[in-house]
């Protein structure tokens, strides 16, 4: 049952239109927001199958997504391999410390929604049977 208008706090129902109006603009505008982010960081997400795929689309700052065996001992081969590649195509030795990005790319997650991954898919770095695809990149 509605309170009387009389019997409403000053100001009261235009208070609470204008709280529900602000939340709602605010909602949209959040939704608006992550849609344009989920939007751009799709747009920077890529697929590799090979070693030498992998490196070009890393290099091209993309986040990749490539079938992998999920054996730890190739996660580190990746760290080192694409260290080693990067520093030898700048001309370089070693990594500076005072870098803000490590030139290592590094596992990011498993994602729940991936492609179908079909059986025999061989892992990128290993030639392994792949067992689900991960998703790769660098650390800023």
């Amino acid at each position: 049952k509605c309170a009387p208008l009389a019997r409403l706090p000053r100001g009261g129902l235009c208070a609470n239109v204008d709280a529900s109006r602000r939340r709602a603009c605010g909602a949209r505008r959040q939704h608006e927001m992550f849609a344009r982010a989920r939007q751009t960081r799709d747009s920077y997400v890529a697929q590799a199958l090979t070693w030498e795929d992998f490196m070009a689309k890393i290099g091209a700052g993309n986040l990749v997504l490539t079938p992998y065996c999920n054996e730890k001992e190739f996660e580190e081969l990746v760290k080192k391999r694409s260290k080693e590649e990067a520093l030898a195509a700048a001309g370089e030795e070693a990594e500076d410390d005072r870098a803000a990005i490590s030139l290592a790319v590094k596992t990011l997650c498993i994602p729940y929604e991936a492609p179908p991954l079909p059986d025999g898919t061989p892992c990128f770095i290993s030639g392994k049977p792949a067992v689900c695809w991960t998703l790769w990149g660098r650390s800023y």
